[in-house]
């Protein structure tokens, strides 16, 4: 697992048993797709794992990332490979569920123009994130969420507008914004 572009291009991460790392096919392919629109913008990784996708976007210009994760093993590889990249100084890491996370930052009245979640396939998570989300809103008016989800997931449509999907295998990129 490596950082397949910009600033850190070419730094390998540090990866844990047990975590599902998402190809560097699709990885490449989701940031082919947002392009330059990431400068400057703040990023939410949700079910961060190693945090591979939030660093990806570090390393590709967003100004800021927050990840969430609750497994504390798996937060303590996210700060290594933040420390590894260079990038520890424009992250926060916070240690719980995504419920909380979501929570928490909607009480701080902090918003995100990218929110990206990537949860265990098959649990209906997307669904559960994405209703948390529009009953606490952190997504800014212009905002994007990305959810990663396995093709055969359904993403309901009743609290986010679907703009696009796009397939890499058997993984999907579903963009969806406010209603």
């Amino acid at each position: 697992m490596r950082v397949i572009g910009g600033q850190a291009k070419g730094i390998r991460l540090k990866s844990i048993k047990g975590i599902r790392p998402i190809s560097d096919r699709a990885k490449e392919g989701l940031f082919n797709l947002l392009g330059e629109e990431l400068r400057g913008k703040r990023f939410l990784d949700l079910f961060a794992g190693t945090g591979q996708v939030g660093i990806e976007a570090l390393s590709r210009g967003v100004e800021r990332v927050t990840f969430v994760e609750k497994d504390k093993k798996v937060v303590e590889v996210i700060r290594e490979n933040l420390i590894k990249t260079g990038f520890k100084e424009r992250c926060e890491v916070l240690d719980c569920s995504v419920e909380k996370g979501i929570k928490s930052l909607h009480k701080q009245n902090i918003g995100f123009d990218i929110i990206f979640l990537g949860p265990p396939q098959f649990k209906n998570l997307v669904n559960f994130t994405l209703k948390y989300l529009s009953k606490y809103n952190i997504l800014e008016e212009d905002g994007w969420i990305i959810a990663q989800h396995d093709r055969r997931e359904k993403v309901e449509e009743k609290y986010f507008n679907p703009v696009k999907q796009r397939r890499y295998g058997d993984t999907v990129f579903s963009f969806l914004v406010h209603r």
